[in-house]
């Protein structure tokens, strides 16, 4: 009885619209009314493959004798006041003399003053590949500049390849770098199978990128690790990834 019932139903429905569907007594949740339908991506995605970009020699710009500043060392200056005092006793046949005499010495201390090398020069590298990609993404044009006294410049272009992002539905992506830098290499370790000693790392800020719209980034910063091991930099790599 209960099918005879659902198969007229499903008939008249059938003549009556042409295109209605046979009923199956199961709930079909429908999507919330203003929600675009977009492909849209998890909170925190994992981030893709990562490409090296390899860095060229180093190459040092200016002079590393530095010119000469004052710098001082210690407090501020001070200034201390002594007094000294004599007593001189005259004695006669009639008479006894004592006089006292004071006399005062200034004496003003200030802060050492030493000289400090202020760097004159500016070691830059650059990659030996024009542009780094990564399925949709690419990075060009990256090139970073170091400080004896620990500061760094870090510039690239970012952008995403539209005719790629377009199949795959990618509006915006997060791009994320890294700068690696490398010891001198005194025994020629790049002509055999050894590796070289990794003496910096520095993350870039990441950022975010919209189709359409290339990025121009420009970072630029201190780091005691970049003061530290500035003379022993020799050459930097780059990795590069996206979210």
């Amino acid at each position: 009885m209960r099918n005879w019932i659902l198969a007229a139903a499903g008939a008249a429905l059938a003549v009556a619209g042409g295109r209605a569907e046979y009923p199956t007594l199961k709930a079909r949740p429908k999507p919330l009314p203003g929600i675009p339908n977009y492909p849209y991506q998890p909170a925190n995605p994992p981030a893709r493959a990562t490409v090296t970009g390899t860095g060229q020699s180093r190459l040092t710009l200016g002079s590393d004798d530095g010119l000469t500043a004052p710098l001082p060392v210690g407090g501020p200056s001070s200034t201390t006041t002594t007094r000294d005092t004599t007593t001189c006793r005259t004695a006669s046949l009639f008479r006894r003399v004592e006089r006292t005499d004071t006399r005062e010495r200034v004496t003003t201390t200030g802060a050492a003053v030493i000289a400090r090398p202020v760097p004159s020069e500016l070691a830059t590298f650059t990659l030996r590949e024009q542009a780094l990609t990564v399925d949709h993404c690419r990075v060009s044009g990256v090139s970073v500049a170091l400080s004896p006294d620990g500061g760094y410049v870090i510039r690239y272009r970012a952008e995403l390849l539209a005719d790629r992002a377009a199949g795959l539905g990618s509006r915006r992506q997060l791009f994320l770098l890294t700068v690696r830098g490398y010891a001198t290499d005194p025994l020629g370790e790049a002509l055999t199978t050894g590796t070289r000693a990794a003496v910096l790392q520095v993350p870039v800020e990441p950022a975010w990128v919209n189709r359409g719209e290339p990025y121009s980034g420009f970072v630029e910063g201190t780091s005691e690790a970049v003061r530290r091991n500035y003379k022993w930099i020799d050459r930097v790599d780059v990795d590069f990834t996206y979210r």
